[in-house]
């Protein structure tokens, strides 16, 4: 008997398999009319949409679905036909992406105005569901902060003349350098702060909630901050001193306005009384506010120094 997967026919006169390759044989009377199947399940795989794709080394077939594309070797390229390509983009996952990205801007834009024109009513009822639109709202006002602030230093420089003659650059206070200190420098206080919150109503105020609670809390009670930070931003572009002071007086009192309401969105179930948990917060954020300040005016101060005398 020939057997119908290698061809070899000369060891096979007695056996039901094959003792080349192995597969099973078949009586040529009933091989001609019903087809050699050695994989259990080559008829389902057949119905599923696969063609056989010979392997010369084995010879035994093998069935790969024209639906998938399967990898060998360098798991970044795809094997067609023996030759190796580099996968094509899929335009659908992009479009996925694209769509996931246009609900997540309608989500956060709907967020912030429903913040900014009903910041308690809407703050009270923010939950850890909104912890992302809270989190953007948050890196939105340290970037926003830590530009306004670049830009004032410069305009510090410019006002006094000194901008002339390019002396920032000279004392090693260049606008990007601030910029990116003051993102650092913000990012770390805004996350104790938010651990400082969290401590408050967690610990003090014996309240049952995750950090995303208080995370989208504290973003929704932001988005009034915020909108002062863009202000002042646009203020250090017109060099009105007097309305810069009044508006960084205003940031203060938005951000401690922004940190209370947090605590206080939180029903308390502790002993101590809410006016004094934050202002407990309040203390410790401020003592980190200063800590943080001073470092950052020192560095400032000994690089204005080196640089005028060396």
């Amino acid at each position: 008997m020939i057997c119908q997967v290698c061809g070899s026919g000369s060891e096979n006169e007695t056996g039901k398999f094959c003792s080349k390759c192995g597969s099973p044989l078949q009586n040529p009377k009933t091989a001609s009319t019903q087809p050699v199947n050695p994989n259990p399940n080559q008829q389902n795989q057949s119905s599923s949409g696969q063609q056989p794709f010979q392997n010369y080394n084995s010879q035994q077939p093998y069935y790969v679905n024209q639906n998938q594309q399967q990898n060998f070797g360098n798991p970044n390229q795809q094997q067609y036909g023996g030759e190796y390509h580099q996968p094509y983009p899929n335009p659908q996952q992009q479009n996925v992406y694209m769509e996931k990205g246009k609900v997540v801007s309608k989500q956060y834009f709907s967020f912030f105005f429903d913040s900014f024109k009903s910041p308690v009513t809407f703050g009270n009822m923010v939950n850890g569901d909104n912890w992302l639109n809270g989190l953007i709202t948050i890196i939105l006002s340290v970037i926003i902060l830590s530009l306004s602030f670049a830009n004032y230093v410069k305009s510090i420089f410019s006002f006094s003349g000194f901008g002339f003659f390019d002396a920032g650059d000279l004392f090693g206070v260049s606008f990007w350098g601030t910029f990116f200190s003051g993102i650092l420098f913000l990012s770390i206080f805004a996350a104790i702060t938010l651990l400082i919150v969290f401590g408050v109503v967690k610990l003090i105020n014996n309240v049952n909630v995750s950090f995303k609670d208080v995370l989208a809390r504290s973003g929704s009670f932001a988005t009034v901050p915020t909108f002062i930070f863009l202000l002042f931003l646009l203020v250090t572009f017109i060099n009105a001193y007097n309305v810069i002071f009044f508006v960084s007086t205003l940031i203060n009192g938005a951000f401690i306005l922004a940190v209370s309401f947090t605590i206080a969105s939180f029903r308390t179930n502790g002993k101590l009384d809410m006016f004094y948990s934050i202002l407990i917060a309040l203390a410790v954020s401020a003592l980190i506010q200063i800590i943080g300040f001073n470092t950052i005016l020192q560095n400032m101060i000994g690089q204005i120094l080196d640089g005028f005398f060396f």
